[in-house]
């Protein structure tokens, strides 16, 4: 769910760089009349960082969050004493 947020954001932040450069685009767009090309810019360029930082984030299932993926971990003894763990 996170990506297809992701996606949306960037693509609209993608139109709001490319408000300025086509007038189609400007036109279609609810935005106040003194507003600065300058600023519709920066604000399309944030929301594309913002997008982007959606997909990147990995997410995954709250239960694993901060376990390990890569199987159950078994002890090592050495003798009676708990040395460490490995994968299995």
């Amino acid at each position: 769910m996170k990506k297809v947020i992701g996606y949306i954001i960037s693509l609209f932040g993608i139109v709001l760089v490319a408000a300025p450069l086509i007038p189609q685009v400007y036109e279609k767009l609810p935005i106040p009349e003194g507003m600065s090309d300058l600023y519709i810019t920066i604000a399309g360029v944030v929301l594309v960082i913002l997008g982007l930082a959606f997909l990147m984030n990995r997410g995954g299932n709250t239960r694993t969050r901060g376990k390990s993926r890569g199987g159950v971990e078994l002890p090592i003894y050495e003798g009676k004493n708990l040395v460490g763990y490995r994968r299995h």
